[in-house]
C-alpha cells in the first residue's frame, strides 16, 4: 500500500501534537512556538498560533492538514480520531503540568480580615483558617496543623498551643500565621508563599532558620516581620489586623494580683485558665471570675468556681451570645438565689449553664435555671509537654528551667507522680520511687509569682511533666487528676474520710468528677499490688463517660461561635481521639443502623436516638442508611471521636445483592424490606428514629423484631448477617416475626407517651412494659414524640431524653 495524502496529514498532525506535548511537559513557553514539521509529500505543516488556548491550538492544526475540511478525504474517520486522541494527550499533558508547577500559597492565619483589600491571582492557592476572614470563602483551603507541623521544629508549639497563647497573647496569632508559611515553604518543594493582603513573596525558607517562636517575645525571636509587610518598600505598613479590637479572655486571677499568698495559692485556678484558653484563637484579657462580665463585651470562656459575682448590668446582658458559662461550680445558694434573674435570663437568651457538679446543677434545675451536668473543661486539655531540665532540687519545687523541646522526643512515660495526695495506704516503694509534685506552689519557690504568666508556667510545668514523664498519676486534686485523665494517664484518686486538700467532699465541688477516676480511700489498703517494678492500675473506669463530656463540650464550642470551631480545627484538636477507644467490650453488639431521611433530623429527638447507641456502644459503628443526608449533617458525632457512617442505599441493588427474590413495588418502599436487606448485609441492629435504648445490647442475643403497636414499621430488630430467615420473610412478605426472642422494647402507647412527656406523677410502675427488667429500649410513639420540643422536668421523658445523652449541652427543659 502506498503512501497516501491522508497519511501525510496523520503523520503531520501526530508530529505537531508531539512537539507540543514536548513543550508543556517542559514547561517551555508555547506563546512563541512555530514548528517546523518536515515534508512529506505534499504537507508540510508551518503554523503559527495566534489565539493559544490549547483547544484552538489543537483546531488550527487540524485546519491546516485538512481534518476539519468535510468531504476533504473520502475518510476522515481515522483523522478524527486522532484529533480526538491528541486533544485528550494534550489535555492530560496540561494537567500534570499544573501539577508539577511549584505551589503557589496565600496564607492566612489570622481571625480577623487583613488591613487592605486582599485578591487571590491565578495559580494561587488561599489557606484561610477562619471562615470569616477571607473574602474568598469559596476559594478557601482550611489546614490542620498539628499535622503539617508533625517531625518539624514548631509541632511543639502547635501541639501545647494553649500554653503559648496564655503566654504570648497577641503575638500567637501573629507566630502561627509565620510557621504556617514556613511550613508549607518546606513541606513543598519549589513552593512560595505570601500573606494576603500583601506582596511580599518568599520561596526560600532557608532565609528565615533563625526565627524560633520559643523565644518569649517577637524582638528576641528573629520574627521575620518583613513577611506581614503590604509591600517591600514599606516597612511600617501591615496586613496585621487590630488583635485588641475584640477581646477574647479567660477567667482567672488579674495580673499582678496583691491577694496572692505564698505557698497557699492553688494552680488548679491557672490550669483551668489554660484549658480555656485552648477553644480561644488567642489571649488579650483575663477576666477574675468575680465580676468577669462586667463592662465586658468580648468573648470569654466561663470554667471556674465562683463564690462571689457581682450581677451584670443591663449593657452586659446584650453582649451574653459571646459569653460560655460553660463549666462553673457554684456551691452557695445564696448566692444562686441572689443572681437567680441574671441566670434564668442566660438559659433563655443563650445557652443553658454548664454545671461543674451536679450539686449545682441541682441547685440550678430547682431554681428553674435550664442546666446540664458539665464536668469540667480541664478534661479536654492534650498537651506534648514543654522542654524541661530536669535538675533535682527544680523537680523538688517544680522550677525546672524550660528549654525548646527538642525535634523528636519520646516521653519516658515510666514515672508515678504523687501531687498533692494522702500517703497513708500508698505502697513505700512507690513513695521512695516516685517523684512528688504539688499543685499548691509552696513557699519556697523563689520569684515573685504574682504575675500572671509566672504563675501560668508553674501550671504548665505540672502539665508538661504529666504528658511527658508519667505513667500514673496519684492525687486527691481535681485539677491534676482531670487534665492526666484527658492526656490517657491512670489517675488514682485518694480521699481521706471524705476530705481532701481543698475542703470535704460534702461541699459538692468534686460531685461527679472523682467517679472517673480509681476511686480509693486512704483508710482501705492498697488495692493495686504491691511489686517494686509495676504498679497494676489499668485505664480510667470513666473513659466512656469523659468522652462523653468531651463531645458536649465541642458541641457547645461549634454552636457558639465559628472562632472556636476554626480555631480547633486549625490546631488538629479536632476530631478528638476518644480516651475509650481502646476498651471495647467483646460481649456486645457493635453494628447499628437508622434508615432516616433529611426530615427526621430536623427534630432533635432523632439526634438523641442515635446518642443512646453510643452512649452504651461508645465503640459500635453506627451506619446512617439515607438518600439525602450526607456526612456533614452528622459531623459531629465523627468529630468527637465517634464511629458513625452516613451513606446512600438502595432497595433494590440490595435485594440483587442478597439474590433473594425479585421485589415488587410496594417491597421496593417497605422500609422494613429495607431494614432487613440491610441486616442481611451487615448483621447487627436497626433502631427507629423513636426508639432509644437503656442498656447494652448482648452480642449474643435472639435474633428477633419489634413493630410499632397497630403498624407495620420496625421499632427494633437485631439479626446477624446473612440470616437465612430475612429471605424467608421476603419470599413470603411478611410484616410479622415468627420468632420469639427473650428481649422486649417498651412500646409506648399514645396515652402513656403523653404522661412520660408530661406528668411528672405519672406511675409508671403500672406499665409492665416500662418496668420490664428484659426490655432493651423504650419506643415512644411518633407523633407525640416529634410534636414535642421539650421535655417537663421529673418525667420519665426527662430522665430518658436529656440524662442519657451524648450532647447534654443540647438541653430541651420545661419546668
Amino acid at each position: 500500500m502506498g503512501f497516501s495524502f491522508r497519511d501525510a496529514r496523520l503523520v503531520a498532525f501526530t508530529a505537531v501534537s508531539v512537539i507540543l506535548l514536548e513543550q508543556i511537559c517542559n514547561n517551555k513557553d508555547i506563546n512563541n512556538y512555530m514548528p517546523d514539521v518536515p515534508s512529506y509529500g505534499e504537507a508540510k505543516i508551518g503554523v503559527e498560533f495566534v489565539d493559544h488556548s490549547l483547544q484552538h491550538i489543537v483546531e488550527e492544526i487540524a485546519d491546516h492538514v485538512g481534518f476539519n475540511n468535510t468531504g476533504a478525504d473520502d475518510d476522515n474517520s481515522e483523522g478524527e480520531s486522532t484529533i480526538q486522541t491528541s486533544r485528550t494527550m494534550i489535555d492530560r499533558a496540561v494537567k500534570l503540568k499544573k501539577m508539577s508547577d511549584p505551589p503557589k500559597f496565600v496564607v492566612w492565619m489570622f481571625p480577623f480580615p487583613p488591613t487592605q483589600s486582599a485578591p487571590v491571582l491565578s495559580g494561587e492557592t488561599l489557606i484561610c483558617a477562619y471562615s470569616n476572614a477571607c473574602p474568598q470563602k469559596e476559594e478557601r483551603r482550611s489546614i490542620n496543623l498539628k499535622s503539617l507541623t508533625t517531625h518539624t521544629k514548631f509541632h511543639n508549639y502547635v501541639r501545647d498551643q494553649a500554653w503559648f497563647k496564655v503566654r504570648d497573647w497577641q503575638s500567637f496569632p501573629k507566630n502561627i500565621q509565620i510557621i504556617t508559611m514556613l511550613v508549607l515553604l518546606d513541606t513543598h518543594k519549589g513552593a512560595c508563599v505570601r500573606a494576603l493582603g500583601s506582596s511580599v513573596q518568599t520561596c526560600d525558607s532557608n532565609a528565615y532558620q533563625d526565627y524560633d517562636p520559643y523565644e518569649e517575645d517577637l524582638g528576641s525571636s528573629h520574627f521575620p516581620a518583613k513577611l506581614l509587610q503590604k509591600d517591600e518598600t514599606n516597612g511600617s505598613s501591615t496586613v496585621v489586623p487590630d488583635l485588641d479590637a475584640t477581646k477574647f479572655a479567660v477567667y482567672g486571677i488579674y495580673p499582678n494580683d496583691n491577694n496572692y499568698r505564698a505557698g497557699s495559692y492553688n494552680s488548679g485556678d491557672d490550669v483551668q485558665s489554660i484549658a480555656s484558653a485552648h477553644w480561644l484563637p488567642y489571649v488579650n484579657d483575663i477576666r477574675h471570675r468575680k465580676d468577669a462580665l462586667l463592662n465586658f463585651t468580648g468573648y470569654v470562656i466561663g470554667n471556674a468556681l465562683i463564690n462571689h459575682l457581682t450581677t451584670p448590668n443591663a449593657r452586659d446582658l446584650d453582649s451574653l451570645k459571646r459569653v460560655s458559662l460553660l463549666s462553673i461550680f457554684i456551691g452557695d445558694e445564696k448566692l444562686l438565689k441572689a443572681n437567680k434573674p441574671f441566670f434564668k435570663y442566660y438559659s433563655e437568651n443563650g445557652e443553658a449553664f454548664g454545671s461543674r457538679s451536679t450539686l449545682t446543677n441541682k441547685m440550678m434545675l430547682k431554681h428553674e435555671v435550664k442546666s446540664y451536668f458539665s464536668a469540667c473543661l480541664t478534661i479536654t486539655i492534650n498537651m506534648q509537654g514543654g522542654g524541661l531540665v530536669h535538675n533535682a532540687k527544680q523537680v523538688a519545687i517544680n522550677n525546672q528551667e524550660m528549654i525548646k523541646p527538642p525535634l523528636e522526643e519520646s516521653p519516658r512515660k515510666d514515672l508515678v507522680l504523687m501531687v498533692d495526695t494522702y500517703f497513708d495506704n500508698i505502697p513505700k516503694h512507690i513513695k521512695e520511687n516516685g517523684r512528688r509534685l504539688y499543685a499548691n506552689i509552696p513557699k519556697k519557690f523563689p520569684g515573685d509569682l504574682r504575675p500572671y504568666d509566672a504563675r501560668a508556667k508553674y501550671a504548665y510545668r505540672l502539665l508538661s511533666q504529666y504528658a511527658k514523664d508519667a505513667k500514673v498519676v496519684i492525687t486527691s486534686r481535681i485539677h491534676v487528676g482531670l487534665p492526666a485523665l484527658a492526656m490517657g494517664i491512670p489517675v488514682v484518686f485518694i480521699t481521706n474520710g471524705g476530705w481532701l486538700p481543698g475542703g470535704h467532699q460534702r461541699t459538692g465541688r468534686v460531685s461527679g468528677l472523682i467517679e472517673l477516676f480509681h476511686l480509693i480511700s486512704s483508710k482501705d489498703p492498697w488495692p493495686f499490688g504491691n511489686t517494686t517494678t509495676t504498679i497494676g492500675v489499668g485505664p480510667n473506669p470513666g473513659n466512656h463517660v469523659a468522652d462523653r463530656y468531651r463531645a458536649s463540650f465541642w458541641n457547645r464550642f461549634k454552636r457558639a461561635s465559628h472562632f472556636y470551631e476554626d480555631n480547633a480545627k486549625m490546631l488538629g484538636m479536632i476530631p478528638f481521639q476518644r480516651l475509650g477507644r481502646d476498651s471495647a467490650k467483646e460481649d456486645t453488639q457493635d453494628t447499628f443502623h437508622f434508615l432516616l431521611q433529611v426530615e427526621d433530623m430536623k427534630y432533635w429527638q432523632t439526634k438523641r436516638a442515635i446518642e443512646h447507641v453510643f452512649f452504651f456502644h461508645p465503640n459500635a459503628r453506627v451506619y446512617i442508611h439515607s438518600n439525602d443526608l450526607t456526612e456533614v449533617d452528622l459531623e459531629i458525632f465523627v468529630e468527637s471521636g465517634y464511629d458513625l457512617v452516613v451513606q446512600r442505599y438502595d432497595v433494590v441493588s440490595l435485594g440483587e445483592e442478597a439474590k433473594l427474590v425479585p421485589l415488587d413495588n410496594n417491597q421496593v418502599k417497605s422500609l422494613l424490606v429495607a431494614a432487613r436487606l440491610v441486616l442481611w448485609k451487615y448483621g447487627g441492629v436497626v433502631i427507629a428514629k423513636n426508639t432509644f435504648l437503656r442498656k447494652p445490647i448482648p452480642r449474643n442475643i435472639d435474633a428477633g423484631t419489634i413493630m410499632r403497636i397497630g403498624g407495620t414499621e420496625v421499632e427494633m430488630m437485631i439479626y446477624p448477617r446473612f440470616a437465612t430467615v430475612l429471605g424467608r420473610y421476603l419470599k413470603t412478605s411478611s410484616t410479622t416475626s415468627s420468632l420469639t426472642q427473650s428481649w422486649k422494647v417498651n412500646v409506648l402507647s399514645e396515652g402513656n407517651s403523653m404522661n412520660c412527656y408530661t406528668n411528672a406523677t405519672w406511675d409508671h410502675s403500672a406499665d409492665k412494659s416500662w418496668t420490664d427488667e428484659g426490655a432493651l429500649a423504650i419506643s415512644v410513639e411518633p407523633s407525640v414524640l416529634f410534636s414535642r420540643t421539650s421535655t417537663t422536668l421529673g418525667t420519665m421523658c426527662y430522665e430518658l431524653l436529656e440524662s442519657i445523652c451524648i450532647f447534654c449541652d443540647e438541653v430541651h427543659i420545661e419546668f
